[in-house]
């Protein structure tokens, strides 16, 4: 039985390769990406491109967005797996 925290996959599987008149989004709590050179991010990456996920989004990656030089570390990593990378960082003090 899983604990009531486990981060467990649901939904549809994504496999095989996709066509090209389809637009891959996915999502996913990453528990933080931050780690020793960006290790977290950079496999994250890695794992959206083989998975030829288009538009993705990160919950809870537990990461100050105005810390000096993070958004350039993230923005880097993105690059280096996608010529056209698109990357934002933010957090909210919203009460919901």
């Amino acid at each position: 039985m899983a604990s009531a925290d486990a981060n467990l996959p649901f939904g549809d599987g994504i496999s095989g390769t996709k066509s090209p008149e389809t637009l891959r989004f996915f999502f996913q709590n990453a528990n933080s990406i931050r780690s020793e050179r960006m290790e977290k991010w950079l496999h994250t990456c890695v794992c959206m491109r083989a998975k030829e996920v288009d538009i993705f989004g990160l919950a809870e990656i537990n990461v100050n967005p105005r810390h000096p030089g993070l958004a350039e570390d993230v923005t880097q990593i993105a690059k280096r797996n996608w010529t056209h990378a698109t990357t934002t960082l933010a957090n909210t003090d919203a009460d919901c």
